[in-house]
């Protein structure tokens, strides 16, 4: 008996089995024929990390905003397990990372690594932070223990302090370093409340400060050991 080939019988519950099968047992060469304005649906969407990369490079200000409303949450997800749960410090670590990466941004070669290279900031500053606060213990214990000794190094190491802010050339980075290093009992929110700006805006004038005051000593000491016998 000869078989009925008529496209009567391709009824529409028949021609979704058939797109069903054709999926299961072709699915490569199935997507390769849904082509979306020249391209397949399996294609990726560019990343647009890089072209927001090169616009914050120029100073475009909605692209360092995007740049940090994509990476804020992994930043500062980091930093809080880094500090153990500590949120205004994770806060603080966040803002000085971000700070350092724009202050930084030229020095990136290759624009998609971005993500990358910012979480390598942010260990880094995450590190300096443990160093520093190692380093504020082990002068609290060495206060306790030897009070009268250390308060004549104190005394010594506030002048040095006082005489860097005093000379920092640039009257913005300077007023801040006055607050934070000089002033008591200023945090970086009380000082952007003073100043009438935002914290981010205070800490990256306290970490150009002291890109500032480390190459300042690092001269110092430069000329100290050509002055050496």
């Amino acid at each position: 008996m000869a078989v009925c080939r008529s496209s009567s019988l391709r009824t529409p519950w028949r021609e979704k089995a058939l797109t069903a099968a054709a999926h299961q047992l072709y699915p490569l060469r199935w997507a390769s024929l849904h082509i979306v304005r020249g391209r397949s649906l399996n294609d990726e969407a560019p990343n647009p990390v890089p072209f927001d990369v090169a616009a914050a490079r120029t100073g475009d200000r909605a692209a360092c905003r995007r740049l940090y409303d994509t990476h804020i949450d992994a930043v500062f997800g980091f930093c809080l397990r880094f500090c153990r749960g500590d949120r205004a410090t994770a806060s603080d670590l966040s803002q000085d990372a971000f700070a350092a990466a724009w202050s930084h941004l030229d020095d990136l070669r290759e624009l998609d690594r971005f993500s990358g290279w910012l979480m390598m900031i942010t260990r880094r500053t995450c590190l300096q932070w443990a160093s520093r606060r190692r380093r504020e213990k082990q002068a609290l214990t060495d206060l306790h223990a030897e009070p009268n000794p250390r308060s004549t190094d104190r005394e010594r190491s506030a002048k040095v302090v006082a005489e860097v802010v005093a000379a920092c050339p640039d009257p913005a980075l300077r007023e801040a370093a006055q607050l934070f290093y000089i002033d008591p009992g200023h945090t970086t929110d009380a000082i952007a409340e003073q100043l009438g700006m935002s914290r981010t805006a205070v800490t990256t004038r306290l970490y150009r400060f002291r890109a500032w005051a480390k190459k300042r000593m690092l001269g110092r000491l430069a000329d100290a050991l050509e002055e050496a016998p």
